[in-house]
């Protein structure tokens, strides 16, 4: 217990090194191991898809026989938190799907027009917990049962000797909304009625951020998972993205970073057009975590000196690439990044069918 004790330590103190810009004895690193840990310990996928305490223990123990990871992005897994945030039911291994298949986000058009104007009456919290139970098809209560095997999972991991970065996750409203109403449907809204939309994801953003607020306050988290998908400068013109997207992004980040804690930007999706914009979040208290789509380099010179980066070696190298290939495109990231604030990591997340062999390969890398 007391190496391990060390050990976090170590590992907490190299990720704060990266983040805050300063010099560090090595690169540090971070994955998301959830359905690529289920293959490696050939577990069932339909249990871990339900199966909260499960999750963690499967996880912490392909954690274990990667000592090179300094940190894992989240202690427990919980397909029922996608369908939550996401506004949308969620199909499962073992039950909508065959064995071993991850689960999928069912999207389609569930949240009606009339909806808005029922979120302006009830208020967002309770819209919500009510178009939970109803159309969803689970309560608060069960998600809240989720958290406690979330809290569970960060004390297991800790007590291993691995930082937990960001168990506690925050999306802007457009993400709720645009999987509720589906894509398609809600881009149209934007343009329909625009002043209603907003109205609304300003009650959203309003009541999220003090439910937010209480759950690092409670939990104290090491960092907050900020999920920004479907906000990226790709899908949606200057003019929009600046008044639906960029706004509630800038307020989140700075409230979050009051509460004294950092701020992991998942930014999938291309976000070139605006990475400049991310200089107006607080210097080093965030990092930019890339997923393979942004140009990491492009996010590199536009943040240099102001913000941590996190990324970027491509699920698809891990999925199919060789050892050899791993190792030098790891290397590579390593050799351009080292000095500027960088933990290496997957782009986005390590996928069901990754390498053993290639994973082995981005560590070693990290660590020669």
């Amino acid at each position: 217990m007391s190496n391990n004790k060390t050990l976090l330590q170590e590992r907490t103190k190299r990720i704060t090194d990266a983040i805050e810009l300063r010099p560090s004895d090595r690169v540090p690193t971070m994955a998301f191991l959830d359905s690529f840990a289920v293959m490696y310990t050939r577990s069932k996928m339909s249990t871990f898809s339900t199966k909260v305490f499960h999750t963690t223990d499967v996880m912490l123990k392909t954690f274990q026989d990667f000592p090179g990871f300094d940190a894992t992005e989240y202690s427990f897994y919980s397909p029922r938190i996608v369908a939550a945030s996401f506004l949308s039911k969620i199909k499962l291994a073992g039950r909508d799907l065959e064995e071993g298949a991850p689960w999928q986000i069912d999207e389609q058009e569930m949240l009606t027009h009339d909806d808005y104007d029922l979120i302006l009456k009830l208020g967002w919290v309770k819209f919500r917990d009510k178009y939970w139970k109803e159309r969803v098809g689970f309560t608060k209560f069960d998600l809240l049962k989720t958290v406690v095997g979330g809290m569970r999972g960060a004390w297991k991991f800790k007590k291993a000797g691995i930082l937990t970065f960001s168990d506690i996750v925050w999306l802007p409203p457009n993400e709720a909304l645009m999987g509720g109403r589906s894509m398609g449907k809600f881009m149209s809204d934007l343009y329909r009625m625009p002043d209603k939309v907003q109205a609304v994801m300003d009650l959203i953003y309003e009541e999220s951020i003090v439910d937010l607020k209480k759950q690092i306050k409670m939990a104290k988290p090491f960092a907050v998972f900020v999920g920004a998908a479907r906000g990226g400068s790709s899908l949606m013109s200057p003019k929009l993205w600046n008044r639906f997207i960029w706004p509630y992004l800038l307020k989140a980040v700075d409230e979050i970073t009051k509460c004294g804690v950092y701020v992991n930007l998942h930014c999938d999706g291309d976000w070139s057009r605006d990475v400049m914009r991310f200089r107006e979040f607080p210097t080093k208290k965030c990092v930019w975590a890339c997923d393979g789509t942004s140009d990491i380099y492009a996010v590199k010179s536009a943040l240099e000196g102001h913000m941590c980066i996190k990324g970027d070696v491509p699920p698809s190298l891990l999925s199919v690439g060789t050892p050899d290939e791993v190792y030098n495109y790891t290397k590579n990231l390593i050799n351009n990044f080292r000095d500027t604030g960088f933990i290496l990591a997957p782009g986005c997340t390590i996928p069901t069918n990754a390498k053993v062999e290639n994973i082995k390969a981005m560590l070693a890398a990290a660590s020669a």
